[in-house]
């Protein structure tokens, strides 16, 4: 069981939070993380129990919650295999990030799933604009109001208690960590979302979400895979693609 980089960056994130602390002001330059407050109430679970326990804890739900989502969006067997199997997903597992909560957002109704996808905005932004668009050409003004006020809510008490801490997001395009197209993917990225908006089809949406952010990490690159499961060519492309670095840093 790797011990988890990101993990370690992660859950004394989490105990501040737990101690009525500012999440926000642990660890130094990039070893920080700024997600809005809930996130580190769905981690109190893995983090309030001997370290390898819940680290090996976290490892199994994320692989399950990963698998389940694959399923749910109509991963056939060999997708879910080559999805589990990719450098992305263990990426993910390894490091102990959370990607696996933000793509669990992706099968949720909107108003829940609002909480799960914008954990991280390089993956949910296209989504929630996606999804703001279809609630108010259906149940116009009133449905889209029903939809986003409880996570806006949720953003305005965050910002009450931690003050704006997205402003701290500015910056990360520097992190060596980054695997962002930006901004040469960005008219590709916008295209995608209106296309998605236009045809009512939201997997676009979730493919562009790394193609639109100055900053996606390797993991971030599952929700595109996801996205690609309805198109087998492009899926088996996008899963040899995401390999190339990793090996690349490997053997070079």
């Amino acid at each position: 069981m790797p011990i988890g980089l990101d993990w370690m960056i992660i859950l004394p994130a989490v105990k501040e939070f737990l101690l009525g602390g500012d999440p926000y002001l642990v660890g130094e330059g990039f070893a920080k993380v700024y997600f809005p407050f809930w996130t580190y109430i769905l981690l109190i679970p893995f983090s309030t129990i001997p370290f390898w326990i819940g680290r090996g804890l976290l490892f199994a739900v994320s692989l399950i919650a990963f698998a389940y989502t694959a399923i749910r969006l109509g991963a056939t067997r060999w997708q879910l295999i080559l999805f589990l199997s990719s450098s992305a997903v263990i990426g993910c597992l390894n490091n102990g990030n959370i990607d696996w909560l933000v793509t669990m957002g992706l099968w949720m109704p909107p108003w829940l799933g609002l909480f799960f996808v914008l954990i991280k905005p390089q993956i949910g932004l296209p989504v929630a604009i996606f999804w703001m668009y279809i609630t108010w050409k259906k149940k116009s003004w009133k449905g889209l109001l029903q939809t986003f006020a409880p996570v806006a809510a949720a953003y305005l008490l965050s910002f009450l208690a931690y003050g704006f801490w997205p402003l701290h997001l500015f910056g990360m395009e520097s992190n060596p960590e980054n695997m962002s197209a930006f901004p040469f993917a960005l008219p590709i990225g916008i295209l995608l979302t209106i296309i998605s908006i236009r045809r009512q089809e939201m997997s676009l949406s979730t493919f562009s979400g790394p193609l639109l952010a100055p900053y996606t990490s390797q993991f971030s690159y599952s929700a595109s895979l996801l996205a690609l499961l309805q198109r087998p060519r492009l899926f088996i492309l996008a899963w040899i693609l995401l390999w190339i670095p990793v090996l690349l840093r490997v053997y070079l």
